[in-house]
């Protein structure tokens, strides 16, 4: 193997470096996009009525585990 020099494996640390921090970046980028289309569908949701539908169905489900429903 060949001995590259001091100066070599700073320039290799430093672009290990920007490989992290870019990764960094899309992974901040990625979990953003993930909470905004969640809360988009969350405000959809809402505007269509869902949340009594869901009420409804967790009475249900609740009722029929007492044994009242």
């Amino acid at each position: 193997m060949r001995n590259c020099g001091a100066a070599a494996r700073g320039l290799s640390a430093r672009f290990t470096e920007q490989g992290t921090l870019m990764k960094l970046k899309t992974k901040r980028i990625l979990r953003l996009c993930c909470i905004l289309a969640g809360a988009a569908c969350i405000c959809v949701g809402i505007r269509r009525g869902e949340c009594t539908v869901i009420l409804q169905k967790a009475v249900k489900i609740c009722l029929e585990c007492i044994g009242l429903g």
